[in-house]
């Protein structure tokens, strides 16, 4: 059985991905996403466990991607006595390792599920984050990859926007940061990856073409359950972040333009095409930048873009929120130096 991971760059519909997956006849999901090697780091000497109690430890740790996940938007309602039951006999046929749990947790959900295991060719992970696809390709070098991306701009955007709508506690410049930074490092360690690997834009997600592409790439058959998106065979409308809600489990056109141009300044715009511009290698517009205006980028990147300027207030609650958030606008200075000298 061959192995693919999913890995997001920012906002760019991998958990739609996943979904649309859900139910492919020859391909073996999950009902969410897990940081499974974080888990397993939490678990001393974990060769040496018994399985039932890591199991157990398992589903307390990701109790919601089994029932119902708010942030997520998801209701799976999954049978985990059944589970548990199917877990404890798929697992005891082979010798406990992180692989053979992680295996029998797919091969039992799929049981559990009462889908077929024996016409199985590609079981496909959603790692999500670049430091779980690490691990995970340390396991499995041999993987594919499929990653989502989106224009840049507009993946910043509901980056920022979309998270601090829906979590006031985000709002500050540590996240901007992280997120400023994430939407180009993520591209580039996938860049740097060997792994037979498949860009997905999430401006072409809908598209039968890229469905087609995404199927021939896992080596299974087009089948129209990839065009609706389910986990746990249950209509998935998008996460609580999102702006539009596709009821039917539909691709919602709206997110191919959230009017990023708009929420940019131009000089926002002109330091986003320079932190950005790898994505032009996908088709994106992002313009080059010239001598003169790197040069000027050098002299004031120390002042903040425009969308950095609305976290400001984080400042004035206390001399510690003070320091925390100046040390980590610095830290977005010299990223954004770097950057602007080619050292990055």
């Amino acid at each position: 059985m061959d192995k693919c991971l999913i890995l997001t760059t920012g906002r760019t519909g991998s958990d739609y991905l996943q979904a649309c997956l859900d139910n492919v006849p020859g391909v073996m999901t999950f009902c969410g996403k897990f940081a499974y090697y974080k888990f397993c780091s939490s678990i001393k000497n974990f060769d040496q466990q018994d399985p039932e109690i890591i199991f157990n430890k398992f589903i307390e740790k990701f109790e919601n991607i089994f029932t119902y996940y708010e942030l997520e938007n998801k209701k799976t309602d999954l049978n985990l006595i059944k589970f548990k039951k199917i877990f404890i006999q798929e697992i005891s046929k082979v010798t406990l390792s992180k692989k053979s749990f992680l295996e029998n947790l797919y091969i039992s959900y799929h049981k559990t599920m009462e889908r077929n295991v024996n016409d199985v060719k590609v079981l496909v992970h959603h790692t999500h984050v670049v430091d779980e696809t690490r691990k995970f390709l340390s396991e499995y070098p041999e993987s594919k990859m499929l990653i989502t991306i989106r224009d840049p701009r507009a993946n910043l955007k509901s980056g920022i926007v979309n998270w601090f709508d829906y979590d006031k506690e985000r709002i500050g410049i540590d996240h901007v940061f992280r997120y400023l930074k994430r939407v180009r490092e993520d591209l580039n360690f996938a860049l740097k990856t060997p792994n037979k690997k498949l860009f997905v834009k999430l401006e072409e997600a809908n598209e039968i073409k890229t469905k087609e592409e995404i199927c021939s790439f896992l080596n299974v058959k087009f089948h129209e359950n990839i065009m609706i998106s389910t986990f746990a065979s249950k209509i998935w409308s998008g996460d609580k972040l999102s702006k539009f809600k596709a009821k039917k489990g539909e691709f919602m056109n709206e997110v191919k333009d959230n009017k990023w141009q708009d929420f940019f300044n131009d000089r926002d715009k002109k330091i986003l095409n320079l932190l950005y511009k790898n994505y032009s290698k996908f088709g994106y517009n992002i313009e080059t930048t010239n001598f003169i205006d790197r040069l000027l980028m050098l002299l004031n990147s120390f002042l903040p873009l425009s969308f950095e300027k609305k976290t400001f207030n984080e400042f004035k609650k206390g001399y510690k929120k003070v320091i925390k958030n100046s040390y980590i606008y610095f830290k977005r200075v010299l990223y954004l130096y770097f950057v602007i000298i080619n050292v990055r």
